[in-house]
């Protein structure tokens, strides 16, 4: 045969190796690529689930606590000042009793 012919040969099976050997990259990088994406989702995931959780175990029972504080403490107060207040506005000068 030619020897021409025989290099293009040689040629194309190079380039078939070549072609399958990229190919071959190719796919591991798109696969790595959406194994990237599955784990950023689940750090993503487990990040939200985190902050749900610390809400309704730490922050959540605190505030009803604090809440709780408030009624029973700051609210009684409150109210007996109003009360005292008007106390003083309802009770009369002490000339106008007589009267």
């Amino acid at each position: 045969m030619d020897p021409q012919i025989e290099e293009l040969k040689e040629l194309v099976r190079q380039n078939i190796a070549l072609t399958t050997e990229t190919n071959k990259i190719l796919r591991g990088m798109r696969n790595t690529g959406r194994i990237k994406s599955v784990f950023w989702l689940l750090i993503f995931l487990a990040s939200i689930a985190a902050s749900v959780y610390s809400y309704y175990f730490f922050v959540a029972p605190r505030i009803t606590e604090i809440k709780n504080i408030y009624e029973t403490n700051i609210l009684p107060l409150q109210n007996a000042g109003s009360g005292i207040l008007n106390f003083l506005q309802n009770s009369s000068a002490p000339g106008s009793e007589a009267q």
